[in-house]
């Protein structure tokens, strides 16, 4: 089945949610940047954010999880909301076309 990601319709960040992970670094990337001020790398700053994420304990690194779980039903929502749309745009452009054709 194609995907509207590859049809370039949808933009490739609404086709999938942010990893649990990644949603922890946007949240703490400033502040960590500002406590380091010698990391001047993007992957010094990534490596210190990712050791964060190790240390994070199980309960809260569930509850990152969880919203991720819900991010994700979220997008597929959308996406099969997106692919119903554009498929029944296609198909009055369609039959509009044979229409004014015959």
């Amino acid at each position: 089945m194609l995907q509207l990601c590859e049809l370039s319709i949808v933009p490739n960040y609404l086709c999938s949610a942010l990893h649990c992970q990644c949603v922890l670094a946007i949240q703490i990337w400033p502040q960590v940047k500002a406590a380091n001020p010698h990391l001047s790398s993007v992957t010094e700053i990534g490596a210190v954010v990712g050791a964060m994420w190790r240390d994070l304990d199980p309960v809260e690194k569930q509850r990152y999880n969880d919203q991720f779980n819900k991010e994700k039903v979220t997008v597929r929502n959308y996406m099969q909301w997106c692919f119903f749309f554009f498929s029944c745009m296609l198909q009055l452009c369609s039959r509009a076309f044979l229409i004014t054709c015959s």
